[in-house]
């Protein structure tokens, strides 16, 4: 009997020290539930705060996570987790994302694409969802809004094509001037000369290919000497006078002379009045 009592003791002892026990990894098993509630809870933050939306499919394309942009984007629910793939199939694009996510199951690869959704244009990522083990459990699909980007793009491109047109008009224009004509910016660089200024330069042996684009035209009369510089100070001093806005217009007569033939020109400097604050000067043979 007194065995039995003794056998019996010793199992209550085992069983309290198996409640202790018990009771501990019930409180530790509490503390992980509370650390993995508040991760949760901080990946859901985290996933709400991006400017996109974002959701998690498994395997079968069921959703198992969704973000508040999704919610709204898509116009689902709570209800709509664990369900099916539940989004607008504007051109294709329900059906287009769902073998996508196949193709991400079989491949594991990363795949982007451009999406439009009601008006709206989305860049779309989607890549695998890796689980324990580094198994992919499904897809991780996010549609980043990028609708001002191609408006801007496009607004640019065509403000670009504009230019062009009037880039080439203003080639054609210049080229049918029997004058030899140069473009200057507001510092005084050519920017671009006419057909009669190449034709000029070429045939006076003129050894720049680029007939002086690109040069700035007061370093050039400040830089002028010999034969070369008679009247490049009064020429200099009337394009900075143009140039500052004190002056309209500027004249000057000078003389040219080729080897066989005796030539005098006028040059005139005149002030355009656009955005660029660009400079006409031309030159004539009188």
């Amino acid at each position: 009997m007194q065995a039995s009592n003794e056998e019996l003791q010793s199992s209550n002892e085992e069983l309290q020290s198996t409640n202790e026990e018990l009771l501990t990894v019930n409180e530790e098993l509490e503390h992980k539930s509370i650390e993995l509630s508040f991760s949760i809870e901080d990946l859901q933050n985290i996933q709400n705060s991006l400017d996109a939306a974002l959701f998690v499919t498994d395997a079968r394309g069921y959703f198992r996570h969704i973000n508040e942009d999704a919610r709204k984007l898509f116009g689902l629910t709570a209800e709509n987790l664990n369900g099916p793939l539940s989004i607008p199939n504007e051109t294709g694009l329900a059906m287009q994302v769902a073998a996508n996510i196949q193709k991400i199951l079989a491949d594991g690869e990363r795949l982007e694409f451009r999406a439009a959704i009601q008006g709206r244009r989305f860049h779309v990522c989607m890549q695998p969802h890796i689980g324990m083990h580094k198994a992919t459990r499904g897809a991780l699909v996010v549609f980043h809004e990028v609708t001002e980007f191609v408006q801007i793009t496009e607004k640019f491109r065509r403000s670009e094509a504009r230019l062009l047109l009037l880039a080439s008009r203003q080639e054609a224009t210049l080229n049918a001037l029997p004058a030899h004509v140069a473009m200057l910016d507001s510092k005084g660089t050519i920017l671009v000369v006419n057909n009669a200024w190449r034709e000029f330069a070429q045939n006076n042996g003129f050894i720049d290919k680029q007939f002086g684009v690109g040069a700035n035209y007061l370093e050039i009369c400040d830089n002028a000497f010999g034969i070369d510089s008679e009247g490049s100070d009064q020429v200099s001093q009337g394009l900075r006078d143009v140039l500052a806005g004190t002056s309209n217009h500027f004249l000057f007569h000078y003389a040219c002379h080729g080897p066989n033939i005796k030539r005098w020109f006028q040059l005139v400097i005149s002030g355009l009045q656009d955005s660029r604050n660009l400079l006409k000067n031309s030159q004539r043979h009188l």
